[in-house]
């Protein structure tokens, strides 16, 4: 069983739509005012640089390369001054389209990112593609992907993480209301569970939206909650979580095994 301990700053806040520089900013002040050197990584909420939700029209101008792109080397400052990693997400550009993307940096530099794999209803035609693959990041020995929002909240984003056995899975996520709460714990366990990992979400927090909001949401292998927040307030929420990142014996056999079985199962159903 591996065993390694890891405290994690789970960051709910309002971002402000289109304003990256106002956005980097409030990540300096989070940073500024919190217990960087006990803390591993800080994990801030979906597409929290570009401003969260973001209409077609803000694309051209947001956009930008990683890893060389100009915000993410100041979040790169950011964690070589602070000596603490940050998971934080923009809108990606390149010749292969644009992407909903977000990555790690640390004290050492860029370590990785990873496209949004489910980045919009898949039925429906939409500006953003699909990052297609999973992507591994290497943080300090400790095996992470990244899964926003829908990534984690939908069985396959999750099967391709158990299959790569990884250790931490961070959520950077959308706004939800509080009354979601009990079905987004459910099925959290339940991707929990099924990539034998612990599961960390910070939310974004809509200023706009009056009911109470989920903050934060985390759960271990064994699908137990480890922190759930709600929040009325749109300010600045950081919640500190600290994990011994174990890895059990996975429940019926483990994703690879299952796998093995519904191949077999759904072999005369292929196309």
């Amino acid at each position: 069983m591996k065993t390694k301990r890891i405290t994690i700053a789970a960051v709910a806040h309002s971002c402000s739509t289109g304003d990256s520089d106002k956005n980097l900013a409030l990540m300096e002040e989070v940073l500024a005012n919190g217990e960087t050197s006990e803390t591993d990584i800080y994990v801030f909420p979906e597409l929290n640089i570009s401003g969260g939700v973001i209409s077609k029209t803000d694309l051209v101008d947001l956009g930008e390369t990683v890893p060389d792109g100009s915000h993410v080397g100041e979040v790169c400052a950011l964690a070589k001054r602070y000596r603490t990693a940050i998971c934080a997400g923009l809108v990606e550009t390149s010749t292969d389209g644009m992407f909903l993307t977000h990555f790690i940096a640390t004290p050492d530099g860029y370590a990785g990112s990873q496209k949004k794999l489910i980045p919009q209803n898949p039925t429906k035609a939409g500006p953003f593609k699909s990052g297609q693959t999973l992507t591994p990041i290497d943080l300090d020995g400790t095996k992470v992907a990244i899964l926003a929002c829908a990534d984690f909240l939908l069985p396959e984003p999750s099967i391709a993480a158990a299959l790569e056995s990884i250790d931490l899975i961070l959520s950077p996520t959308d706004s939800f209301a509080a009354s979601m709460s009990n079905k987004l714990k459910t099925l959290q366990a339940a991707r929990a569970m099924d990539c034998n990992a612990h599961i960390i979400a910070a939310f974004h927090i809509d200023a706009q939206t009056q009911s109470e909001q989920i903050a934060v949401l985390a759960s271990d292998p064994e699908g137990r909650t480890l922190l759930h927040r709600t929040t009325s307030y749109p300010g600045t929420h950081v919640f500190r979580l600290a994990v011994d990142l174990q890895r059990p014996s996975p429940r019926w056999g483990g994703l690879p095994a299952r796998v093995q079985l519904l191949e077999k199962m759904l072999g005369p159903y292929s196309c």
